[in-house]
């Protein structure tokens, strides 16, 4: 789960625990705060995320199965709005393991070459909606150049899905809601 779980309220989505918890990977299911969660209030949100039993990685990283890294960052929009350390990369990947297999999960694409910097090989990242309103991808592109789909980025698979809700207007034009399946096989 790469965020925004919640919109502005908290309240709405704790009916939706059971369904949540009905979530399940063979290594568990992880997820990272997005900004909304910081808007409704992080520590609200992220009690109903492990009501939910998603694990949340918060600028930290746990290791999913022998090899494999999973790391994790707060969402990185909200801290530089709110003034917040959006610069955590440094403690987020402190101490893992230099052979393990590394997937980075953070709300927002931001310091996706960074990330790929720390041998991440896959990013998971949400947010942009995609763009969800032609012509609002062109100004959505300044801070977000990654809006949607799949990218290479010296060395690293990024992804960056659509997401299934919307933001602003609840309406889509050209950019339909997704959800995206990774499926790691050895």
């Amino acid at each position: 789960m790469t965020g925004d779980l919640v919109d502005s309220e908290v309240g709405p989505v704790g009916p939706l625990v059971p369904f949540l918890r009905k979530l399940s990977a063979p290594l568990g299911v992880y997820g990272v705060s997005g900004n909304h969660e910081y808007y409704a209030g992080l520590d609200r949100c992220l009690a109903v995320y492990e009501a939910a039993g998603i694990r949340t990685l918060r600028d930290g990283w746990v290791e999913a199965a022998p090899g494999l890294v999973l790391t994790g960052v707060d969402d990185l929009t909200a801290r530089r709005q709110l003034g917040l350390d959006g610069h955590t990369l440094d403690g987020t990947f402190a101490g893992v393991p230099k052979d393990a297999l590394v997937v980075h999960l953070s709300h927002s694409p931001l310091l996706v070459r960074e990330a790929a910097g720390r041998r991440a090989r896959l990013m998971l990242s949400g947010h942009t909606h995609g763009g969800q309103l032609w012509p609002f991808t062109f100004l959505s592109a300044i801070p977000y150049p990654f809006q949607a789909g799949r990218y290479e980025v010296d060395g690293m698979t990024l992804v960056v899905s659509r997401g299934t809700g919307t933001w602003g207007p609840p309406m889509r034009l050209f950019f339909r809601s997704e959800i995206v399946e990774v499926v790691f096989r050895t």
